[in-house]
């Protein structure tokens, strides 16, 4: 057994080993092995890197400005990850449509065993042993009949956070984590099947408890690990102490032989005062504990809250020096949820918390809006068919720049179907970023739309109409930042309509900021500019000027600062959209992207609402028009 205890001293000692173990497999190292080897050969070459690097480096400090020194860095970093990036990827065979990838069926452990047939007993032990230390390799040695698609960024995290806080030596205190996911990404199958066994079969905790929405919810994974210690052959081969029916081994409540307990309990259930002879719960899981009900309901949203999980719930840790950890992972279904409390560090400070998105960056093609408007011809029987071919035929635009947080579970294209069908519920199910029609300040209703290409009097003014602009800047310093807008418009001295004519909105770098105001600006000739000037936004609009000087260009620049109450400023201007003062493009609307994007987030403002960057804007270009006009009539009224 010398094996197990071994630990690689060189990479040659890696790779030697790595070479020997593929021959001995019937048909080569299996997916999860070729992983672990890569990762493990990958943490030598960083250190290899770093150590070669440094003396080099030093020298290098020595002798140069900060300005070289910076660059050097920046190079040297972009060279080892061009020469040291390992692209892992899942071997996988497509069916039917090229663009849903159907991985083949994952393996039952009974294959996987035969697969090892010909590993001597140190090879299994040794698996057997660093699968202790990594809930991945875990997962996909013992459980591939789980993991039928290749992995999402969410499960990639979750395995690496669970792995690195739960091997974490000598813990004074236990972890507090919660995680917002998107609905339908296997993230139970992980938290509450295969992290209990993991825990189970290495004796990292003593006392689980899993908590879900009802007790019959929880009991039903409860089941699920029952099953799998019973009849799992790679589990009962390779810890054949632990594995089958435990001393209590009943509905809600197993101690397994290694004297391990585990219970399953429904959301409300009392968690404080229960132990298992001198132990408390060391782990606790809440899975999904809140549903849509609840979260309507403020009775039922302070019982859980303040009754149940702070009083109860929080206190079931023992002495001082003992290690509970807390995972709580869910999806946000509204503001005033309970995990959306525990994301908010000013709520619990004590809690590290993560948010994750099914979509994690849109299409900016147009094309989506003429696939939308075939999706919901009512007069096209075949209409799924027709969305779908046309889809197919654009496939390459329309995905351009699109990323998922997991393409071959929940692809874009499933996601957008849901988004057009039921935005409310893809708002909070698929991107944790609920709805609450109650608090939303426009309703689609409200909107007035003209087309601006067909309606004579407003082709009329507009050719000869003087166009505004204001500017809502995002100082982020990648291009996945905030949003930065630019919404144009005019407005009518006879009728006092405001026409807004153009809307700019991106994520995107300063300078491509600099740039597409300096494009929008040769093509309209805006008399003004407004630019917001918060903080180091200034700083863009000074660059805009210095960059216009030398190009021999005069843009007329406003600073505005703002710092008054942004939600009360929007809702200054929801009268005027309401009662058609505020005039939108319904041609816009259904052929340009960012137009019916921005109008999207006016149709889901709220005061909490994470995407206001339009609004914001709109209400800016608003108040300059107001105020040029209130200008205008005092100067009428003095004469």
């Amino acid at each position: 057994m010398d094996t197990i205890q071994r630990k690689w001293d060189s990479k040659k000692d890696l790779q030697s080993y790595r070479e020997k173990l593929d021959e001995e497999y019937v048909s080569g190292l299996p997916d999860y092995l070729v992983k672990y080897f890569d990762e493990q050969e990958q943490r030598f070459n960083d250190t290899e890197f770093f150590i070669n690097r440094a003396r080099e480096r030093g020298r290098q400090m020595n002798t140069s400005t900060s300005e070289e020194r910076a660059q050097y860095i920046q190079d040297e970093r972009d060279k080892f990850w061009a020469e040291h990036t390992v692209r892992l990827t899942k071997k996988k065979r497509r069916l039917g449509s090229h663009l849903t990838p159907v991985y083949e069926e994952p393996i039952k452990a009974e294959e996987r065993i035969k697969d090892e047939a010909n590993l001597t007993v140190d090879d299994i032990s040794l698996l057997v042993s660093i699968s202790s230390n990594d809930l991945h390799l875990f997962a996909m040695r013992y459980f591939p009949h789980y993991l039928r698609k290749a992995d999402s960024r969410l499960h990639l995290f979750i395995y690496k956070t669970l792995s690195r806080e739960i091997n974490r030596k000598a813990r004074r205190k236990g972890f507090k984590i919660a995680i917002a996911a998107p609905r339908g990404n296997s993230k139970s199958s992980l938290v509450s099947i295969i992290l209990p066994i993991w825990c189970i079969c290495y004796n990292k905790k003593k006392f689980i408890l899993l908590i879900s929405e009802t007790a019959n919810s929880a009991e039903e994974f409860l089941e699920d690990v029952k099953r799998e210690l019973q009849f799992n052959a790679a589990l009962r081969r390779d810890f054949p102490h632990i594995v089958g029916p435990g001393p209590t081994w009943k509905r809600g409540e197993i101690i397994t032989n290694n004297n391990i307990k585990m219970m399953s309990l429904g959301r409300g259930n009392q968690i404080r005062g229960r132990n298992f002879g001198s132990y408390r719960p060391d782990l606790l899981v809440f899975d999904d504990i809140e549903d849509s009900e609840s979260v309507r309901s403020k009775t039922t949203r302070e019982f859980i809250r303040h009754f149940w999980f702070n009083k109860d719930a929080m206190h079931v840790e023992g002495e001082s020096g003992t290690t509970t950890d807390f995972l709580f992972i869910g999806t946000i279904l509204g503001k005033d949820s309970l995990l959306n409390a525990l994301l908010t560090p000013e709520e619990y400070p004590d809690w590290i918390s993560y948010k994750f998105k099914a979509v994690e960056k849109f299409s900016t093609s147009d094309k989506w809006l003429e696939w939308e408007q075939l999706l919901k011809n009512r007069f096209d029987v075949d209409r799924m068919k027709t969305a779908r071919r046309f889809f197919e035929e654009n496939e390459e635009e329309m995905l351009k720049d699109t990323e998922v947080l997991w393409p071959e579970g929940d692809p874009y294209y499933d996601l957008m179907i849901t988004k057009v069908s039921d935005l409310s519920g893809f708002s909070s199910e698929k991107m944790n970023d609920p709805l609450d029609p109650t608090k939303i300040l426009v309703k689609e209703e409200d909107l007035h739309l003209e087309n601006f290409n067909y309606d004579s009097r407003i082709k009329r003014f507009l050719k000869t109409a003087s166009f505004v602009a204001a500017f809502d800047p995002s100082v982020g310093k990648k291009k996945d930042a905030d949003f930065s807008v630019l919404v144009t418009g005019a407005r009518d001295r006879k009728t006092g309509h405001i026409y807004i004519t153009h809307i700019n909105i991106r994520r995107r770098s300063v300078d491509e900021q600099i740039d597409d105001i300096i494009k929008e600006y040769i093509n309209i000739r805006h008399k003004l500019i407004i630019f917001e000037t918060n903080g180091f936004q200034i700083v863009i609009a000074d660059n805009l000027r210095k960059k216009t000087r030398e190009m021999g260009l005069h843009i007329p620049v406003k600073d505005v600062p703002n710092y008054s109450d942004k939600h009360m400023r929007i809702q200054s201007i929801v009268p005027l959209i309401k009662d058609g003062t505020i005039v939108f493009d319904s041609h816009k609307r259904q052929s340009n992207q960012q137009y019916a994007l921005a109008l999207e987030q006016l149709l889901t403002y709220s005061e909490n609402a994470s995407n206001d960057d339009f609004c914001d804007c709109l209400e800016m270009l608003i108040r300059e028009f107001r105020t040029n006009r209130f200008k205008m009539l005092v100067k009428q009224a003095s004469r």
